[in-house]
């Protein structure tokens, strides 16, 4: 499926900058609630959730990737979050517990959904969706002024090369990011990432469909968003990192 908010401002040429620096605030991008199940209220399941969304946010003081499970059979539920790489610790923490209460207030007494911010993803759902490879809703979000279309084979060639880093055997963490003038006077960030329990071939496979989904209609900033990876990139014109854009 693809879907464009209303409203998404991703000023990644200068999340290298803002990676040290905690915030209070993270940048909400989209959710997915599925509609293939929902669990009653009071019930094990939520019960099984609650934990489990309780567990996640308290790891998220020590790690940007943490899996985890609780329950057993029908009320079994699995979860797990990704921050950014590229962020400290505060502002992956921060951002988890926001997505902790906003996907139960998203997605109320849904039993699969997922959340994302441009600092990080939560999910949950009550099959396994670890180590697999999920391209089965993608969204597309885009912000900033339509004036880049001339760089888009740039920008695809970008993602293509990012992707390969994030896959090599040298990434551990199934993330990369690059910076690099389209011209003297403008800019290109890129940033790809996949959930760390993938292994690289399928990392690989996820980064290629999105790169593929991701749309070229030459606005400033975009991101691809996929449950098991995710494509961002933003052009900047010469003085915006000045302007605090």
């Amino acid at each position: 499926m693809m879907h464009q908010p209303t409203y998404v401002f991703l000023f990644l040429s200068i999340f290298l900058i803002k990676s040290t620096i905690a915030e209070d605030q993270v940048s909400y991008l989209e959710s997915f609630c599925s509609q293939d199940g929902h669990y009653k209220q009071g019930s094990e399941f939520q019960n099984n959730l609650d934990f489990l969304l309780s567990n996640l946010s308290s790891k998220a003081t020590t790690n940007k990737f943490y899996n985890f499970t609780k329950g057993e059979g029908a009320n079994k539920v699995y979860g797990l979050f990704l921050c950014n790489n590229f962020y400290i610790d505060e502002v992956c923490q921060d951002c988890i517990l926001i997505a902790k209460g906003e996907i139960q207030r998203r997605c109320p007494f849904t039993e699969e959904a997922i959340v994302w911010y441009t600092e990080c993803m939560l999910r949950y759902a009550n099959r396994n969706i670890f180590s697999v490879n999920d391209i089965s809703v993608f969204y597309n979000a885009a912000g900033g002024p339509v004036k880049y279309s001339q760089y888009n084979q740039d920008m695809i060639d970008t993602f293509i090369s990012v992707s390969h880093q994030a896959t090599s055997g040298n990434s551990s963490t199934l993330s990369a990011a690059t910076v690099i003038y389209v011209t003297n006077d403008i800019s290109m960030a890129c940033y790809v990432d996949c959930t760390p329990d993938l292994i690289p071939s399928n990392c690989d496979k996820c980064l290629q469909t999105g790169i593929g989904r991701v749309k070229t209609n030459g606005t400033q900033s975009g991101v691809l968003l996929q449950p098991s990876c995710r494509l961002m990139y933003s052009f900047n014109d010469a003085g915006l990192y000045s302007t605090g854009i």
